[in-house]
């Protein structure tokens, strides 16, 4: 009778598996020379040459819906153009539907041009598509919390606060430890459970400031992961 895999085990082979989807999705959006020129140049921080090697490789692979998931993601993440990467992103997602990574990314950006119902429609299709609850619930908190922090007192901020609270509490209890990205994710939840809680305590006191809001961008860019992108 063979034995259950304990809890290690299970951690192993759930790392293991999260890692071998990252490769595969980066040796999908980086087949063409032009495409692995354009990662080998945001890796030595030469944004120009990357952005050019993108726009080439995706001329010699229109329906590559990887390659141009990450190049939504550089020019949203890296670049800061998030009129320019929207279209990239919603054809990523177009073209490959079942991507739950196109569908993150696609949503990250709606949420940072401040559509919380498109990019709540975005994660919705990524956790349908396999990606976590726990990240896309997350995400969802997270996008509540910076649209409430730039508009401190407007009629919505409360509302969104208490939508934010609910969504990062769903997000810890569906996470599992299982998975690669559980401790990351968990520390992130509580950062910004502590982060909502102020809010909302400095707008009841009157003396908040949306300009004491950690920028969306740096939650979303960390190190350059053009290759590995998110989780």
């Amino acid at each position: 009778m063979k034995s259950k895999p304990n809890n290690l085990c299970r951690q192993i082979y759930a790392l293991i598996g999260s890692r071998s989807h990252v490769y595969d999705r980066v040796a999908d959006a980086f087949r063409s020379q032009y495409a692995k020129a354009a990662k080998i140049a945001v890796d030595r921080l030469d944004y120009v040459g990357a952005d050019e090697n993108f726009k080439l490789a995706i001329i010699e692979e229109p329906m590559n819906a990887a390659l141009k998931d990450r190049y939504a993601w550089f020019l949203s993440n890296i670049l800061q153009r998030l009129g320019d990467a929207l279209p990239y992103a919603k054809e990523a997602s177009q073209l490959d539907p079942k991507s739950g990574d196109a569908h993150v990314t696609l949503g990250l950006i709606q949420y940072r041009l401040g559509s919380i119902d498109l990019g709540d429609l975005s994660m919705n299709h990524a956790i349908e598509n396999g990606k976590t609850k726990m990240l896309c619930y997350l995400r969802m908190g997270i996008a509540r919390y910076h649209q409430a922090k730039k508009n401190p007192y407007s009629k919505d901020s409360i509302n969104l606060l208490k939508e934010a609270d609910i969504l990062l509490q769903k997000a810890e209890k569906s996470g599992s430890h299982e998975d690669y990205y559980y401790y990351k994710n968990l520390h992130d939840i509580r950062r910004y459970c502590a982060l909502v809680f102020a809010l909302r305590s400095g707008i009841n006191r009157r003396d908040v400031s949306s300009k004491d809001a950690p920028s969306e961008s740096s939650e979303t860019r960390g190190s350059s992961r053009t290759g590995a992108g998110a989780e």
